[in-house]
C-alpha cells in the first residue's frame, strides 16, 4: 500500500471522528500519520513516562506507531547493568531500533530514563525527535532507582509536570505539541 493511499485512508478515518475529538487531537492524529516522528519520553524512574507514552498510543492508535520501553528492551536483550556503560548500551539499542523504524515511515514512541544529554542531543541532531521530559514530585517506591547523574535537557524539549492526573498531563502534552 502506497503512502498516498494510506494518507487518504487516514483522512477518511479522521473525517468521521472530527466531531468526537477536540481540534488538537484531530491535529495530532493527522500529524502522526503524515509526518513520522520519534517521541522520546525521558525522566527519572516513576515519573510516569511509560504511562503517558502508553496513553498516547491508546489515544492515537497503534497504526504505524512502535513503542520502545527501556525496561522491556532490557528483557529482550538481557541487560541488568545499570552502570553508565550498561545504560549507554541500552540507550544505543533503543535509538538504533527507533532510527530503523522511523526510516521505514513509522512513528516511534520511546520511554526510558535516558540520563545522558550528549547521547540525546546527538540523536536529536540526526533524527526527527521530539524530546519530552516528564517530571513528578512523588515517585513513591521508585525513589530508590533515582539516577543521580541525570542530565536534564537544555534546549528543544517539552517539559511535562505529571501530577498523577494522567488526562491533564496528556492534554498539556497535546497543547504543547500543537501550539
Amino acid at each position: 500500500m502506497g503512502r498516498k493511499t494510506e494518507e487518504k485512508e487516514i483522512q477518511e478515518e479522521t473525517r468521521g471522528t472530527q466531531k468526537k475529538r477536540p481540534i488538537y487531537l484531530q491535529s495530532l492524529v493527522f500529524f502522526l500519520y503524515t509526518l513520522p516522528m520519534i517521541y522520546l519520553f525521558i525522566g527519572q524512574p516513576g515519573s510516569g513516562k511509560t504511562t503517558i507514552a502508553n496513553k498516547l498510543l491508546s489515544t492515537i492508535g497503534h497504526h504505524r506507531t512502535i513503542m520502545i520501553d527501556g525496561d522491556e528492551l532490557r528483557e529482550i536483550f538481557p541487560n541488568t547493568d545499570y552502570s553508565e556503560k550498561g545504560r549507554i548500551e541500552n540507550i544505543s539499542r533503543a535509538f538504533t531500533i527507533a532510527r530503523f523504524c522511523n526510516e521505514k515511515n513509522f512513528n516511534v514512541v520511546i520511554s526510558m530514563v535516558c540520563p545522558y544529554r550528549e547521547l540525546r542531543e546527538q540523536f536529536k541532531s540526526e533524527n526527527p525527535v521530539i524530546e519530552i521530559l516528564v517530571r513528578r514530585e512523588d515517585v513513591g517506591e521508585k525513589i530508590q532507582y533515582h539516577v543521580k547523574n541525570f542530565e536534564e535537557p537544555e534546549k528543544n524539549f517539552i517539559e511535562l509536570d505529571n501530577n498523577g492526573m494522567i488526562n491533564d498531563t496528556l492534554t498539556e502534552l497535546y497543547k504543547k505539541l500543537f501550539s
